[in-house]
């Protein structure tokens, strides 16, 4: 099942803040906080770990090893991106996260060690010129070998995201480097330990059995998961697995417990009835048919796990996709789509219906559900901001797409912003309280606004002339974009 318990603003225990040091509390839970990445990847067939079921790393650093250095490289896998499978494709790159530990393992009479290079230029080219040595010739041995750090994302002035380049002096020219995509740990080992907290196993009392079974997993993601799943279920009813068929509830989804009320209330009001999706049932994946059910209707407000998964449009979707990807996401293979095609007439969302042609209207242009606009501006100052998904299961979001209609040069105004939830993406949209930009007032020097509603009632000679002004400023759009049935022959 697919849950997106990030759309909520749930947090987990692990992923706290990105101001501490890397720790088993708010990190990987094991290692004072770090994980263990391979330099060489995982063997193959991968192996696994008799007691954590976890896939053995590869920490090899040695000339005759093949190591993802970088170089751009077409992809043919099943799970490649449309942009990897044409030239010059994508960097082979080994992902990881912050809080890992790279191990490079080495004898000492190889000569190799290992170095961090500047950027992918210097790698590709051995120039250590500007590189830092990590590890010396000797470093390589023992049981841990030599293992460098990848810290806080702070402390790693990475931003978002960074690649870091390592390379053997010795072997460079012969293929001894590889280059490391770095995230930071909220990203992947926070969602998986999410989703463990959501987990089916916990319903299936599986959580302690997770051990006994060849995980496919790579860390953080398998312990974080295993880590989830069992806090999860922490607070279940004693002797609840005793039960035929086991019933345990999830602590989010456990009512009697304030984690539970507010999953509760955040799932819920993900449910939007204007977006066609699929029903995702209970515990066995079965979904209903997407021609005929609404969020409502699907029954969302009564079971726990009842889960509304909306389409998705596709970025490049032209002409207007008919098969959306909606439903669950399958572990291999495609997602389960919606083929609207085959709707029937009467169904809610058959392709000549109201419903069908309404949301198709609105996902004409594109909306960012993570935009931000101005909620209230007092003044030129922004006093509250808003996304647009939270926007979208707001009862009040038709009346604040139509009367907040104040923005800044930073924060423009809902309909601006999210045109799919204002329902303001037809280039003949207008709203009366729309503000737009008049140009200078007579001394030259403040801007002046005004709303459409203003502009209808001067004369037809005064409303051409402000129609004629010839572009907005950083904060509104002109009067012919913001009031198209005014100025817009097209619209009239």
């Amino acid at each position: 099942m697919k849950l997106s318990l990030f759309l909520f603003g749930l947090s987990s225990s692990l992923p706290n803040g990105a101001n501490a040091k890397c720790n088993k509390n708010k990190h990987f839970p094991l290692n004072k906080g770090y994980f263990i990445e391979g330099a060489a990847g995982y063997n193959s067939p991968r192996e696994y770990d008799n007691v954590t079921r976890s896939i053995i790393i590869n920490a090899t650093w040695a000339e005759g090893v093949s190591y993802q250095d970088g170089k751009y490289t077409i992809c043919t896998g099943m799970f490649c991106s449309p942009e990897c499978k044409v030239a010059p494709g994508c960097p082979n790159l080994m992902y990881s996260t912050t809080c890992a530990k790279m191990r490079f393992c080495y004898p000492q009479n190889s000569g190799d060690d290992v170095w961090q290079m500047p950027d992918e230029n210097a790698l590709q080219l051995c120039d250590f010129s500007n590189a830092e040595q990590v590890c010396s010739t000797s470093d390589g041995k023992g049981s841990k070998c030599c293992e460098h750090a990848f810290e806080d994302e702070e402390e790693m002035e990475l931003g978002t995201h960074g690649i870091r380049y390592f390379a053997s002096k010795k072997n460079c020219n012969n293929g001894v480097k590889l280059a490391v995509f770095i995230q930071p740990y909220k990203e992947i080992g926070g969602a998986c330990y999410d989703k463990g907290l959501a987990s089916l196993r916990i319903k299936n009392c599986e959580c302690p059995h997770m051990t006994n079974e060849k995980m496919t997993l790579s860390e953080p993601c398998h312990t974080a998961f295993w880590k989830g799943c069992e806090e999860g279920g922490s607070e279940a009813e004693e002797g609840c697995c005793d039960k035929a068929p086991p019933y345990c509830i999830n602590n989010l989804f456990n009512k009697k417990l304030k984690v539970g009320k507010d999953y509760e209330k955040a799932r819920v009001k993900m449910c939007v009835d204007y977006k066609p999706g699929k029903c995702v049932i209970g515990g066995d994946l079965e979904t209903k048919d997407c021609c005929t059910e609404t969020c409502t209707s699907c029954g969302i407000k009564n079971d726990p796990f009842m889960i509304w998964d909306q389409c998705k449009l596709k970025e490049n979707g032209l002409p207007f996709p008919m098969n959306m990807q909606c439903g669950v996401v399958k572990k291999h293979g495609a997602a389960d789509t919606c083929d609207f095609t085959q709707c029937k007439e009467g169904d809610h969302w058959h392709m000549e219906g109201k419903a069908y042609k309404d949301w198709r209207k609105r996902t004409e242009c594109h909306e960012d559900e993570y935009g931000v606009f101005a909620r209230k501006v007092v003044g030129d100052e922004v006093k509250r901001t808003m996304m647009c998904h939270q926007l979208a299961v707001t009862k009040q979001s038709f009346k604040m797409c139509a009367k907040n209609t104040r923005g800044t040069a930073d924060h423009h105004t809902a309909e601006r912003v999210c045109p799919q939830t204002c329902n303001s993406c037809d280039k003949c949209y207008q709203n009366p309280n729309t503000r737009v930009f008049m140009g200078l007032k007579p001394n030259g020097k403040p801007f002046k606004y005004a709303q459409c509603k203003k502009i209808a009632n001067n004369s037809e000679k005064r409303i051409n002339k402000l129609c004629a002004i010839p572009e907005g400023d950083a904060t509104y759009q002109s009067p012919f974009e913001g009031c198209p049935q005014l100025c817009n022959p097209d619209c009239q």
